[in-house]
């Protein structure tokens, strides 16, 4: 089968690698959509995140059960899985930057195997959904619950005010999540007038700041007078940590969801005590995001602005450095 493969610091090409083969508790899925993280897929392809290439790329990834193991029970041929996904295959000296990007992956009930261990039923991430699903929302609903746990695990609600660093698709996620909490007013920082109004007009923001023009604590607190209850750094820069924390109400909080690249190494600024300890949980939030999805409260859909084979994921890659995609989804099969 093909995989797509970082084969080393901006070379992304196509490699042929073994089948997967299911466990006992697998389930062998054949990956239909995928999405290029804007953050994580580009800083692995530059060489700023995880192992050394050459290793196979995605985390963003669906497709449909075709196989189960024999003490598989939450899985069965025909469902939808998300987060299907291989390991390292070590006779091609390749690595696994999380392994999604692939014709088949695999999927693991863990449910079935903690159940069987006599422990109790785990969170995890590679959930199913049901047959009416477009699987291109369905990619874009990993972003969606992996922000909305955060915000939950944060403790955001409905009445707090929230302030978001970042203008791309997990900025717009969180601000739009902040909006159907009920958060009032969600402020979103970026460093271009179109991803602002982008944030304005998709993401549901009640205010934008463009920080190339703006001091950002200035204008926050123009917009809330005592500053914001919550602050999320969601670029993976440490460059606006010093802004989050001075944008904050007394008893405010920095969720830190962005990972820098490794270049930058640990900000000292890490160690106030504002920046809070807070998390993304999928399986926590998956019937939360399913519903809003289905019921078009989130549009899940309108995340992709570009879609292509996955063969030409490397022009992808070209058009979100060139700012001329806002997502770009690929297609495994149609």
């Amino acid at each position: 089968m093909e995989a797509i493969v970082v084969e080393r610091v901006d070379k992304v090409g196509i490699w042929d690698v073994p089948e997967p083969e299911a466990g006992e508790y697998d389930a062998k899925v054949r990956v239909v959509a995928a999405s290029l993280c804007n953050s994580t897929d580009a800083k692995i392809l530059h060489g700023e995140f995880a192992g050394p290439p050459p290793a196979i790329l995605g985390h963003e990834a669906v497709g449909r059960v075709v196989e189960v193991g024999p003490k598989v029970r939450n899985y069965k041929v025909g469902d939808w899985a998300v987060r299907p996904r291989i390991g390292s295959v070590p006779e091609l000296g390749l690595g696994a930057a999380f392994g999604s990007f692939v014709e088949y992956g695999l999927v693991t009930d863990r449910w079935a195997q903690a159940e069987d261990e006599g422990k109790g039923r785990p969170w995890h991430e590679q959930t199913t959904a049901g047959p009416e699903w477009d699987p291109m929302a369905l990619v874009q609903t990993i972003t969606l619950k992996e922000t909305l746990s955060f915000l939950r695990n944060l403790g955001v609600a409905a009445g707090n005010s929230l302030l978001v660093f970042g203008t791309g698709p997990v900025g717009v996620s969180f601000a739009l999540w902040g909006r159907h909490i009920g958060c009032d007013p969600v402020i979103v920082v970026g460093r271009h007038d179109d991803s602002c109004r982008r944030a304005a007009d998709f993401g549901r923001a009640t205010h934008t700041i463009n920080n190339r023009k703006q001091k950002v604590p200035e204008a926050v607190r123009k917009i809330a007078p005592g500053g914001v209850t919550h602050a999320i750094e969601a670029i993976g820069d440490n460059a606006v940590l010093r802004d989050c924390i001075d944008s904050l109400a007394p008893d405010g909080h920095v969720g830190i969801y962005g990972v820098p690249p490794a270049s930058q190494g640990r900000s000292p600024l890490m160690d106030d005590p504002r920046i809070a300890t807070a998390g993304p949980c999928e399986a926590m939030a998956n019937d939360e995001v399913l519903a809003a999805v289905s019921a078009g409260k989130i549009p899940a859909r309108e995340f992709v602005t570009h879609e292509m084979d996955y063969a030409e994921c490397a022009r992808g890659f070209e058009l979100l450095a060139a700012r001329k995609a806002f997502k770009v989804g690929l297609w495994f099969e149609r």
